[in-house]
């Protein structure tokens, strides 16, 4: 299987939940989701018109909507673009699922489409990280002071 944007390609991943992985989350908690997409023509003249890469975060919670990235519309672009946006996870998930595939609507020609480096991370509270700080502070005041005894 493959995403390269032709159309009715009988091969061709264009549907959430066709290639996917399934992560582990924390409600109410910080993420950070990204991707890079880039596209080739096969004709050389980078005039194809081609469908659009898609990452989509779908949370288990019952309720919210998906979270979509979207890449290369249109016209093919050498370069490779990042795309990201951040969230809270919704209250009641536990897991998201990952997918990725293309929407071919409109795509007129042979040409290619990428989709690279997809991330999700959960952000650490800033409350967490202040803790962890405070944590080592005391182990190293701990430490001196054992040592000028």
């Amino acid at each position: 299987a493959d995403l390269d944007g032709t159309p009715n390609a009988s091969d061709d991943i264009n549907a959430a939940g066709q290639v996917m992985q399934i992560v582990d989350v924390t409600a109410g908690a910080a993420y950070e989701f990204s991707a890079w997409f880039g596209a080739y023509s096969t004709q050389g003249g980078g005039q194809d018109v081609l469908g659009k890469g898609i990452v989509q975060l779908d949370f288990n919670d019952g309720v919210s909507s998906p979270v979509l990235i979207t890449g290369v519309p249109g016209v093919v672009d050498p370069n490779w673009r990042l795309d990201s946006t951040v969230g809270i996870v919704p209250a009641g998930a536990t897991t998201a699922a990952i997918s990725i595939y293309t929407d071919n609507a409109g795509a007129s020609s042979l040409g290619g489409l990428h989709i690279d480096l997809v991330r999700f991370a959960m952000v650490p509270e800033p409350s967490s990280v202040l803790l962890a700080g405070i944590g080592i502070l005391g182990l190293g005041a701990g430490s001196r002071r054992k040592r000028e005894v």
